[in-house]
């Protein structure tokens, strides 16, 4: 076993967004993902711009029990306000 901690890549993404259907809590389809907007196309398109993912991979395999994503800009324009 080898785990490491990494930032998420346009690679990562289809694995990612599988993950999601299969948490235990806060579970959602690929469906459901796609009607709030978030799609393979719309995560890569903001990990290109504005989003930062990181994710744990576990010998080269994205592990489902880590994974983090934030809107960067989103962050910053909280940081101004005082809010984090």
């Amino acid at each position: 076993m080898h785990i490491i901690f990494r930032e998420m890549r346009q690679d990562d993404i289809s694995a990612v967004l599988k993950l999601c259907s299969l948490t235990r809590e806060n579970w959602i389809t690929m469906a459901e993902l796609a009607d709030l907007g978030i799609t393979p196309e719309s995560v890569s398109e903001a990990l290109d711009v504005k989003t930062k993912g990181r994710v744990c991979e576990d010998e080269g395999r994205i592990n489902f029990v880590e994974l983090c994503m934030a809107d960067t800009l989103d962050m910053q324009r909280r940081q101004k306000k005082g809010a984090i």
